[in-house]
This record gives C-alpha cells, structure tokens and sequence, in this order.
C-alpha cells in the first residue's frame, strides 16, 4: 500500500516541470486520501479516491495552489468504466453551514474548468471554448469519462449532511462532461423540471442510488459545456423546498426541509485510456440566509479566501516521500519501476 502511495506520486511529478516545482514555489502535491485545508476551514482539498473496487493501476492526486485559489486533479483508471472511482474536490466551508434550505437567500457559487489529456505543463491556466474544444477531442479519442460537477449533501440531521454516506440527499449540478456519463434518472428520461440560472438552463432528473440516497441530478438542457459560471445556485436548491414533493416520482421519505452541510466542486471520474486532468480556479463561495446558532448571518469565502492548512494523510501513511527528499538512487530505480509498470 505505501509503496504504491510513493510510486503514483513520484509518476505524477515525473509528468512535467510544473508537478516537479510544486513543493519549491508553495504549491502542495497531494494522492489519495491526503488533504489540504481543513474540514472547518474555508477551503479544503481532497484527490478522493473513494471507490473500494477501482482498478490497481489507478490513481488520483492533486495539485493546489490556493493562491490563485486553483487545482489540477490529475488521474487515471483504465477499467471498470461502468464505475465512478474517485470525485477530486475542493469542499466550501462556512461557520453558517450547515443551514436550513428555507433559511437560506441565496448561495452564490463561481468556478472556471476545464480537462486535459495527459498532465498541466504550462501556466497560466485557460479557459476559452477554443482550447476545451481542442482538448475535448483529445480527450475523447483517449475514451475519457468524466464530468464537471458541484455537489451538495442534505439532511434533517445537521450532523448527517457532514457524512456524504448517510446524508439523505444529494444534489449535483453538472457542468459538462466528456464521454458518455450517466446520471442517476436519465434511464426513465423523466425530467422533474427545467430551471435557469443566469444564461444557462438546467434540466433536472431523479433517482436513488445503492443506498437509497435521493439523488437530484441538473444537466444543461442544452447539452453545451458551461466553462465558467458566477450565479446564485438557490432556485436550484429550492425546488427540493418548495416543489420536490409534488411529484409522484418521488417518495414521501424526502425530507421536506433539510439542511444543507457539503458543498463541493470537483469531477467524478470514470475511466480513461491515459492520463487526464481537470483543472478549476478562480472559485468561490458566498452564502447569505439566518443562523439558527450564532450571531452571524452570512459567510464570504471567495477567491480571495486564504488558509494556512498543511497535508496529512488519510492512511496515517508516513512513507509518502516527495520528490526533493528522495536520494538520487531511489530516484533512479523509482523512474525504472514507474517505466517498467506503464511501458
């Protein structure tokens, strides 16, 4: 188990100069379940390999600079493409989550993303519908599924919607994908509702999953990518409050006013043929709405949220060597087993 933390991680600083300079210009590398940030800060990050049957050979790691703030989660899983294997993330926080969907105004949500083949090696990073549509037929003649997705995590139980396995309900909002993604309720094809935020209109879809989770899935109703959004996500949310229980698809178990606990942004990977990479920046958080507990009434954690969290690893996994302490000699033999594994 270590050897394989240490050999993923030194392939992916192998991958370009950018990966290798990560630890000198204050930028944190980081694989599997190791994170950045911490759970009650404003910002947290997590390569989130969470899936028990994915393939040996693949990884997830990240590389974040919460300068800008920005991450690039770069991965790969050459198998079981039926199955999600990990969801690389950054995680909102805010001392007012979790709150009451009918105390909420509005939770106003922005990101710019984009997928790469292969890894990032040059900077700054770009977000034109040119570049995604080159690199998109890259990816796709590689076979990558994936998408770009926020996700939400709700529950009558404030404690539960901390703990994506037990939260009732979760809520994602596709914006784009490559491949052939499926979301929970597409099979039915039964749209519940179309709702617009801003210039973009999403299509909204229903179903459970293994372990009876409500899954509310918004796609773009148009099909198109969304690269960049800035918008209020409440009229989103606020169909599971105001509209959810007129539909007969859906059972009278839903909670009727839950609260909401997790808000993410990241890609829900798949599978692909070679490495990939998905890249997100310049995103924020601003929630407005009344506190039950506190005198506080509204957070800011926008792209100039700054915190000083340190890695640590979910493993206890103190093996995880980064490139600038290995000796010459483990550097060697690390290269011909990474060579000899992928070649």
């Amino acid at each position: 188990m270590k050897r394989s933390l240490i050999l993923r991680r030194i392939a992916l600083l192998l991958l370009g100069a950018s990966w290798v300079q990560a630890n000198t210009d204050g930028v944190e590398v980081i694989c599997g379940q190791e994170y950045v940030g911490d759970v009650t800060g404003p910002l947290m990050y997590n390569p989130n390999p969470w899936n028990h049957k994915s393939p040996d050979g693949g990884f997830s790691c990240m590389r974040v600079d919460n300068s800008t703030p920005a991450y690039d989660a770069t991965w790969n899983w050459g198998a079981n493409i039926q199955d999600v294997h990990a969801f690389p993330y950054v995680r909102f926080g805010s001392v007012d989550l979790p709150m009451r969907l009918s105390s909420i105004r509005s939770i106003h949500l922005s990101t710019d993303w984009i997928m790469t083949a292969g890894s990032i090696s040059e900077f700054p990073r770009v977000f034109t519908k040119s570049i995604w549509s080159k690199n998109k037929s890259k990816l796709e003649k590689n076979n990558i599924q994936a998408n770009a997705a926020w996700d939400f995590f709700l529950d009558n139980d404030r404690n539960k919607t901390l703990y994506p396995q037990v939260a009732a309900i979760e809520f994602m909002v596709w914006l784009g994908s490559v491949g052939d993604p499926w979301w929970l309720g597409r099979l039915n094809s039964t749209i519940l509702s179309n709702i617009t935020l801003g210039d973009a209109e999403f299509s909204l879809y229903y179903g459970r999953n293994s372990g009876g989770t409500h899954v509310f899935t918004a796609v773009p109703r148009d099909g198109e990518d969304i690269l960049s959004i800035d918008q209020d996500f409440y009229p989103l949310l606020e169909f599971i409050l105001k509209q959810a229980h007129k539909h007969p698809e859906i059972p009278d178990d839903l909670p009727r006013d839950p609260y909401l606990g997790i808000v993410e942004f990241g890609t829900e990977t798949w599978y692909s043929d070679g490495n990939a990479t998905f890249t997100a920046a310049n995103f924020g958080m601003k929630l407005d709405g009344d506190v039950e507990s506190n005198g506080s009434n509204s957070s800011d954690n926008n792209s100039t949220s700054e915190n000083g969290g340190g890695s640590s690893d979910g493993d206890d996994d103190s093996a995880a060597v980064t490139l600038d302490v290995l000796p010459v000699f483990i550097y060697t033999t690390a290269v011909m087993l990474i060579v000899g594994a992928l070649w």
